[in-house]
């Protein structure tokens, strides 16, 4: 909540003195808020500032806090009387020793047992595979680790980026069950349909304020400044899911579509201004403000969320079906697929509806290219149709070359040639879009992705062949393209 480095707590209290409640916690937070509303201009306090302003030691306001160590009595008076609160029995209570703590469920302590919750966009997780790392990691950035060290480690601005059918709103969805209760107020925004940001700042607004009938001003400014004062008000986790989809095709990753720039100002101003809630974000591509303010200590981060572990992939694909292969067949296939939870579903219903759940003739047919999955494809489309021209060029090259390709080895093959520049752009474009891996400073695309290229690649030459036509020539200015596709037929 606070901006200021926590000192180091004792790492094994005894049963001394007295902590806040839930509800004694709330209620000095919000008195904090108003009071950096009123005199702050809405700036968050450091620790050092609320030293300063309630005369305790900068160790006894992270007790007081944190609301997990003992503390004197009169203490909290203290605490409670400078911020014009009265201290009543129902705001503090003995402290729990650990192994107390460990025999009641995590709701019961939790700072927002009850949170205001609109999850009407949201999805609901009935089954789940893996993730146990990235679960872990998210949970450090949106609440924090060791309870002392949580005000520093909170992100503002979280986003979890990655190709389609990853799994990236299923991993949020688990996350705010596990944390939601850290949360005052928890709210879910689905974003597919790229509703206009004045809309998304109605209806938030009107959830915070709990006053549905609230109008905005015209103004986007004012409706943003309005969400950020309520950012910073209360503990809130907001979700803006799919944001792709004001994203613009056609360009490079991370720009917005025509209308919707207005949403690079709102992630703007939560990356930017302190306050004590957290928005996290799903996209297949990066927005450019995250780029620019993502850190391993900034107060934005970015996960890039990849394939599924191998064991959570067997499991996911076994509860479908899929019953025998050897370790070298599930490598193969999880693999080929860069462990894609959508990917791998649609294998597994298939291996088990035509091959009796047999995973080692599945392996046999995809070796010798006769498996090419439709649902699967037109995933891939909806991604290639969104790059540049440049970009579906060096997807095309990193197809036909099939092998880890360097710099200037991309460079020399792409006609007519590219100024270096503008290809390490290309590049890294491509990556924000998860569609190519980088090792040593080469590249090469994902086998699935290569599979969709190859395929898509000699079809359209086939049909070049078939009606005399030469588009696919020209537009490379290199018949190299035609005796590429063959090598890889």
């Amino acid at each position: 909540m606070y901006s200021y480095a926590n000192p180091t707590l004792p790492s094994n209290p005894r049963r001394r003195g007295v902590h806040l409640t839930p509800l004694g916690l709330k209620k000095l937070r919000n008195a904090i808020d108003e009071l950096e509303f009123e005199e702050n201009y809405g700036e968050k306090y450091t620790l050092k500032d609320l030293s300063y302003r309630v005369k305790l030691d900068a160790v006894t306001v992270s007790k007081v806090l944190e609301a997990r160590l003992g503390v004197d009595k009169r203490t909290l008076e203290r605490c409670f009387r400078s911020l014009n609160l009265e201290l009543d029995s129902s705001d503090y209570t003995k402290p729990l020793l650990k192994d107390e703590r460990s025999q009641i469920p995590v709701a019961a302590v939790a700072p927002y047992a009850h949170p205001q919750q609109d999850l009407r966009e949201g999805v609901e997780v009935s089954v789940f595979y893996g993730r146990t790392h990235e679960l872990a990691e998210l949970e450090q950035w949106v609440v924090g680790d060791a309870p002392e060290q949580r005000l520093c480690q909170r992100r503002r601005l979280v986003a979890v980026v990655g190709m389609g059918g990853v799994g990236k709103t299923a991993l949020v969805a688990k996350l705010v069950e596990q944390v939601s209760s850290q949360f005052e107020i928890v709210i879910w925004k689905s974003l597919r349909n790229a509703p206009p940001l004045k809309d998304l700042l109605t209806a938030g607004v009107q959830f915070l304020s709990a006053q549905p009938e609230m109008q905005l001003s015209d103004s986007i400014g004012i409706g943003i400044s309005q969400l950020r004062a309520y950012l910073s008000q209360h503990r809130c986790l907001l979700v803006l899911d799919n944001a792709e989809s004001i994203m613009q095709g056609g360009v490079l990753a991370g720009n917005y579509r025509e209308g919707y720039e207005d949403y690079g100002e709102l992630l703007h101003q939560v990356a930017e201004t302190r306050h004590q809630s957290c928005v996290i974000l799903t996209s297949r591509e990066q927005p450019k403000v995250v780029q620019r303010f993502a850190g391993a200590i900034a107060p934005v981060q970015t996960l890039h969320l990849q394939g599924l572990s191998e064991a959570a992939a067997r499991e996911l694909m076994q509860a479908r079906g899929v019953v025998s292969g050897s370790d070298s067949d599930w490598q193969v296939v999880i693999g080929h697929y860069c462990g894609n939870p959508l990917a791998l579903q649609i294998v597994a219903s298939a291996i088990q509806a035509y091959l009796h759940g047999d995973l080692r003739e599945f392996v046999r047919h995809l070796q010798q290219g006769q498996f090419r999955f439709r649902d699967i494809c037109t995933l891939l489309e909806q991604q290639f149709e969104r790059l540049t021209q440049l970009e579906q060029q060096v997807m095309t090259w990193l197809a036909i070359h099939r092998e880890w390709a360097s710099v200037q080895e991309l460079q020399d093959q792409i006609v007519p040639a590219v100024a270096l520049w503008e290809l390490l752009e290309v590049l890294d474009s491509l990556q924000q879009r998860s569609l190519i891996h980088k090792r040593d400073c080469q590249f090469t695309l994902k086998p699935v992705v290569m599979e969709y290229v190859t395929g898509s690649l000699i079809e359209r030459v086939c049909q070049e062949i078939a009606t005399g036509a030469s588009h696919l020539c020209k537009n490379t200015g290199d018949s190299n393209v035609v005796c590429g596709v063959q090598r890889t037929d």
